[in-house]
């Protein structure tokens, strides 16, 4: 069992500051693949990060490949730990779907990470069975992956690729392969994420009712099958 990592890179100082310290990239314990965008200063650029992890799937020859995001660091006993993980999960359910560190099972968080400042999880019970998971750190086969392009601004394609393995009949799960995520905190969503919240809506709208894909419970938002209108306060 071989794995790749591959990371959809934007932001050269966040790589260098978190993944390219990793001690699995510095000590070349596997592959890793970068897919840059060539021009990340340029506001009117047309860059897709989701075409970019297909690409990095294309070009990867492991068995396994590991898409991680630039802002991840990944401990030392990391790459041991996961190697680990993959062959108990392979033991267990060798047809899985997504293997990460953060998922989201009924209303329940799953996983062991640390964001931030904040560590939340267990690896306590782990894998475990999740509905969807977080795209900072996902794992699939090389030959049963293929994300969404058409996934707004690389929003919630995690999310995406976990539905498209159910509707399957195949098992997602968070695994031990704890991870720090490091991106720059902020106090609300990007507007692009409602962007990709009407995306996933719009699409599986249209698959038939009993897939029972809403809703939609992701590490950050619920996306129902209706948007939600907010209640216009009455006036006096």
């Amino acid at each position: 069992m071989q794995l790749t990592i591959v990371c959809a890179v934007d932001n050269e100082d966040l790589l260098e500051a978190n993944l390219l310290k990793s001690k699995v990239v510095r000590k070349k314990q596997c592959p890793i693949l970068l897919l840059k965008d060539p021009n990340p200063n340029d506001p009117d650029r047309v860059w897709n990060p989701v075409a970019a992890l297909n690409e990095g799937k294309m070009a990867a020859t492991t068995t396994h490949i590991a898409f991680i995001q630039q802002s991840i660091f990944l401990p030392d006993i990391w790459y041991d730990t996961t190697m680990q993980s993959l062959v108990r999960i392979t033991q267990i359910d060798s047809n899985f779907g997504a293997l990460g560190v953060a998922g989201v099972y009924h209303d329940r968080l799953v996983g062991h990470i640390k964001n931030g400042n904040r560590a939340w999880g267990t690896p306590v019970g782990l894998p475990r069975v999740v509905d969807t998971l977080d795209e900072m750190l996902i794992i699939t086969r090389k030959d049963n992956v293929w994300f969404d392009e058409s996934t707004p601004s690389g929003y919630y394609y995690g999310a995406d690729l976990c539905i498209t393995y159910r509707m399957r009949d195949l098992r997602n799960y968070a695994i031990n392969a704890y991870c720090r995520n490091n991106s720059p905190e902020v106090k609300r969503l990007p507007d692009d994420v409602k962007a990709a919240q009407d995306y996933l809506r719009t699409k599986y709208n249209l698959v038939k009712p009993e897939f029972r894909v809403f809703p939609i419970r992701t590490t950050n938002e619920t996306i129902d099958k209706t948007e939600k209108k907010e209640k216009k306060e009455k006036s006096k």
